[in-house]
């Protein structure tokens, strides 16, 4: 079993193995449970509200350089809703694959 922690080692190597970005807080709904508008969310110092939405090519952007930065093998995409920013998606997706990184899209497809 020690083997373990050298062989991730040499795999990660440098990758973060997973990042998680919020893309967006336009949603749909309003679930009572939904952590998104909760007190504690985003370290309790913002809301979410409060919080500039990119949109457009800036999103494609800002999203690609967190990618280049963190160099994540997974990526969650999350909201709000994402598929508010369908048109974004539809430039991000290929180009996430692209590069090799297994994308999540985490919606509830309203």
């Amino acid at each position: 079993m020690e083997w373990i922690i050298p062989a991730w080692g040499r795999i990660l190597a440098g990758y973060t193995p997973a990042l998680s970005l919020e893309i967006t807080r336009e949603c749909p709904l309003r679930c009572p449970g939904c952590y998104a508008y909760g007190d504690d969310h985003l370290g309790g110092e913002l809301t979410l509200r409060q919080v500039r939405d990119f949109k457009g090519q800036e999103l494609v952007d800002g999203v690609l350089g967190l990618i280049d930065k963190h160099k994540p093998l997974h990526l969650s995409i999350v909201g709000g809703e994402p598929l508010v920013r369908h048109r974004e998606l539809d430039t991000l997706l290929p180009l996430l694959a692209a590069r090799g990184i297994h994308t999540q899209l985490v919606t509830s497809a309203v």
